[in-house]
C-alpha cells in the first residue's frame, strides 16, 4: 500500500501532461482499486475504456471495482467484455465467478472457476473454492482437494 500513493500521484501527473494516455488511466484504476477506492477505480477505468474500447484490462479492473462496490450485475457485464476481448485471462473468469457467487449463481460461479482452472491450473485453493461453492458453503473451511471437481446438479436455472 505504501507505494500506491506515489504511483497514484505519478499517474495523475502523467494524465495532466497528456490526457490521452490510456495506459495511465488503466494503471490509475488498478492503483485506486488496490488502495480500496473502487469509485475512483471505476472513474479511471471508464476513461481508459473511452480512450480504448478494446482494453480487456480496463474492463477487468472496472469489473473488479464494481464487484467491490457490490454492483455485481455491472461487474459481470464488464467481466463478460474482458473475457470476450481476451478469453485467455484466467483472472477474469475468477473475478466473474466471485460476482456470480455474490448473486447466488453457484452453477455459473463453478463454471467460471472451472474455466479459470483450465486456462491456468494455479492452485489447490481454487479447486477448494469450486467444491465449497458447489456445496453452498461460502463461510466454512475449504475442503481438502481430491483434484476432482464435482459437477453441480441441474437446478432448472440458467448458468
Amino acid at each position: 500500500m505504501g507505494r500506491l500513493n506515489p504511483a497514484i500521484e505519478d499517474l495523475s501527473q502523467a494524465i495532466r501532461l497528456d490526457p490521452t494516455l490510456m495506459m495511465a488511466y488503466e494503471n490509475l484504476g488498478l492503483a485506486h482499486r488496490l488502495r480500496g477506492d473502487p469509485e475512483e477505480a471505476v472513474a479511471a477505468c471508464t476513461e481508459a475504456i473511452r480512450l480504448d474500447p478494446q482494453s480487456a484490462r480496463a474492463y477487468y479492473n472496472r469489473g473488479h471495482a464494481y464487484h467491490d462496490l457490490s454492483k455485481h450485475e455491472r461487474a459481470i457485464a464488464d467481466l463478460d467484455e474482458a473475457i470476450r476481448l481476451d478469453p485467455r485471462r484466467a483472472t477474469a473468469y475468477m473475478a466473474r465467478a466471485y460476482a456470480r457467487e455474490a448473486l447466488d449463481d453457484y452453477g455459473g460461479a463453478i463454471a467460471d472457476y472451472t474455466e479459470a482452472i483450465e486456462r491456468r491450473p494455479i492452485s489447490r485453493n481454487l479447486r477448494g473454492f469450486c467444491v465449497r461453492t458447489n456445496r453452498g458453503d461460502r463461510k466454512g473451511p475449504l475442503p481438502r482437494s481430491s483434484g476432482q471437481l464435482s459437477t453441480p446438479e441441474p437446478t432448472g436455472q440458467a448458468p
